[in-house]
């Protein structure tokens, strides 16, 4: 197999992966940003989703004036191999299994609730607002 049908592999699994939830810089973007023009893929045009020059120049304009990134990466297929293994058990949650966390780590007694909050938060179910915020930081519930 090729470097370019290795990369189309690549690309067919990134594709796979769901929408980041919390921000417009989308590691799964860059991913693909990254990788279709290996796999001779063009990259479609993208509005709503901000390049990391346009950030980095944002937060300190006076020291990062241009973000050149890179598009003349040397991949070989074994590196290319590597990133879809490393894809694929992530999608099989083959870690989560593995390092299966216990209730007590879970669910710690200062405030069994932070992990059930934390998750809801990312998928926008809960929202708390400035005073209830507050009481889950003093009374840790």
């Amino acid at each position: 197999m090729s470097v370019k049908e290795t990369a189309k592999q690549l690309v067919k699994l990134l594709e796979k992966y769901p929408k980041e939830k919390l921000t417009n810089l989308s590691f799964k973007e860059a991913q693909l940003d990254r990788f279709r023009p290996v796999a001779g893929i063009k990259n479609p045009e993208k509005k709503d989703v901000k390049s990391i020059a346009d950030i980095v120049g944002k937060v300190n304009p006076y020291k990062i004036k241009e973000l050149d990134v890179k598009s003349d990466e040397n991949f070989s297929e074994e590196s290319l191999l590597h990133q879809i293994k490393a894809l694929k058990s992530i999608e099989s949650n083959k870690y989560r299994d593995y390092y299966n966390p216990t209730d007590k780590l879970l669910k710690p007694q200062g405030n069994p609730r932070y992990y059930e909050r934390l998750i809801a938060e990312i998928n926008g179910e809960g929202k708390e607002n400035f005073i209830t915020g507050m009481k889950t930081v003093i009374l840790g519930k």
